[in-house]
Parts: structure tokens; C-alpha cells; sequence
């Protein structure tokens, strides 16, 4: 009895790690262990709320291919050089998102 409680003890030590196992990000998705994420991503969506004070937009997005993210409301954090000013609640808005993926540009979407 002692062996087998010993063995699966030890059972995660012996098993190799999997490159599929996923690693969550601060926003909850999951991209693939050793999977490195793009310098700058861009985005599309409709802003759904916006907290100048907590520096952060909850955006209803698009799909980002980049990222293997599909469409989804989420907040994002913004970067101190961003204008929150420039864009209101339920604004259709392009962004850009850091490696860190932090907004870096916010605008208006054409």
C-alpha cells in the first residue's frame, strides 16, 4: 500500500510536461505553453464601459486571429499615453494591444 501511495505521489514528477497544457493570461484566456504572443496586436469592438480612474476600457470585441482569441466582451488595461477621453460608452473603437496585452491606441473606429 505504501508503494502505490508513493508512486502516484511521485506520478506528475515522472510524466513529461505537455507543450499543449494551457497558461492563462490576467484576462482569464488561455494561449498554448511556449506560444510567444505578437509584439502589437490590432483589435476592433464596441466600448461597453470605461474606468478612466482604474486606467481600464471593457471592450465587445472581434475576433483576434493574432491571438487565437474569438469574439468576446473583456476588460483591458490602458496605457497612461491613451485619450480615454476620445471615445464614449457603446462607441465603435480600433485598438492596439502591447505583448503584455495592454491597449497601447485607442480610436475612433472609421
Amino acid at each position: 500500500m505504501r508503494k502505490s501511495f508513493a508512486l502516484l505521489l511521485a506520478l506528475p514528477l515522472l510524466l513529461p510536461a505537455s507543450p499543449g497544457l494551457a497558461q492563462h493570461d490576467h484576462h482569464g484566456t488561455a494561449a498554448p505553453s511556449g506560444a510567444s504572443q505578437p509584439a502589437a496586436v490590432t483589435g476592433t469592438g464596441t466600448v461597453r464601459k470605461v474606468d478612466a480612474a482604474k486606467r481600464l476600457v471593457t471592450l465587445d470585441h472581434a475576433p483576434i486571429p493574432a491571438l487565437g482569441w474569438p469574439a468576446m466582451v473583456m476588460d483591458f488595461k490602458v496605457a497612461a499615453a491613451v485619450d480615454l477621453t476620445a471615445i464614449a460608452t457603446g462607441q465603435p473603437v480600433e485598438f492596439t494591444l502591447d505583448g503584455t496585452q495592454t491597449i497601447t491606441a485607442l480610436r475612433p473606429k472609421r
